[in-house]
């Protein structure tokens, strides 16, 4: 079942009954299933931005499971919360299986990009550029949501990869609105 698929790509419980079926119509809503009949099929990016509650990782996770609905297995889709994922990066008992699933996992989620505390020229930020210059190399399919807007995300990233997120595989969308919560 669902729940159980959720839970081995790493959802979170709150998170679980996310599903595009009977759902609010929020304009972040609408820009997933655009995505997913367009985008996605064509393994694009989607950078979902905007304020806190406007249900940027609710929809996420909702696309995930409307193309889990077809595949079952848990080693093609994953959700990282980012924080989590650049702690796994910083282990060293973790660092390889958490970069191989980032990299290479078929859709992946990364939610809450920019939380996480980045140095400049540091490891995680050549990590991010490993990730994001594989997965767009490889045509994967990938949502990354964040607090920071289009601005503040070309401040706080690298030139190049603004650019592979804002080009011909990556899309940005300001999530609008007040919080759902």
């Amino acid at each position: 079942s669902w729940w159980y698929f959720a839970r081995a790509i790493g959802v979170p419980v709150r998170l679980r009954a996310a599903c595009l079926r009977d759902c609010r119509e929020t304009p972040t809503v609408a820009r997933l299933r655009e995505y997913l009949a367009t985008e996605y099929p064509r393994g694009e990016c989607l950078v979902l931005t905007g304020p806190t509650g406007v249900g940027k990782s609710w929809a996420a996770v909702a696309a995930l499971r409307a193309a889990s609905d077809t595949e079952t297995r848990t080693e093609s889709r994953r959700f990282w919360y980012f924080p989590a994922l650049c702690g796994a990066l910083l282990n060293p008992e973790t660092r390889s299986e958490s970069l191989e699933q980032a990299k290479t996992t078929r859709f992946v989620v990364l939610d809450d990009f920019g939380v996480e505390y980045v140095k400049d020229g540091g490891l995680i930020e050549a990590f991010l550029d490993e990730i994001i210059w594989t997965r767009e190399a490889n045509i994967l399919p990938t949502i990354i949501t964040t607090n920071l807007d289009a601005r503040a995300l070309k401040t706080r990233l690298p030139a190049r990869l603004v650019d592979r997120l804002r080009g011909s595989w990556g899309h940005v969308f300001e999530c609008p609105g007040e919080s759902l919560r």
